[in-house]
């Protein structure tokens, strides 16, 4: 895989969860806290900013109304 070009004026936590979706795939918000060790409300920022940039897809996961998966698109 490819290294992922990040835009250097996303935040360094925006960054870093982009990097772990690219090294892991895709992952849901609870597995993002987990593996990054960042507070659930700073991936929450994160993940809404990379799918405003356009960077990450957001699906919800089958089954569960309330889960959603992350990955980089």
């Amino acid at each position: 895989m490819e290294p992922l070009s990040v835009d250097a004026d996303l935040p360094p936590a925006a960054r870093h969860v982009a990097h772990v979706l690219q090294e892991r795939g895709p992952c849901t918000q609870p597995e993002l806290v987990e593996i990054t060790t960042l507070p659930e409300t700073t991936v929450d920022d994160a993940l809404a900013r990379l799918v405003e940039e356009g960077l990450v897809d957001v699906t919800q996961r089958w089954g569960d109304a309330r889960g959603h998966r992350y990955e980089l698109d």
